[in-house]
């Protein structure tokens, strides 16, 4: 499976549970599975902070 169909099966997945369910549902899924994602990341060594923090800030001034 490509990331693209990965992607789209979450965003499906994740569509057909708030509206199934309530918004809030959907979303408190979607937190945990984030929270699950960076703790597999960290428990199998690819977690680097400096790559994080990299991202979110700019070199340029």
């Amino acid at each position: 499976m490509s990331n693209r169909q990965f992607g789209f099966v979450v965003g499906f997945l994740f569509i057909w549970l708030a509206a199934s369910q309530s918004f809030w549902v959907g979303l408190a899924a979607l937190l945990v599975g984030l929270a699950g994602y960076g703790a597999a990341r960290v428990v199998e060594g690819d977690f680097d902070v400096a790559q994080l923090t990299d991202r979110f800030t700019s070199s340029r001034r």
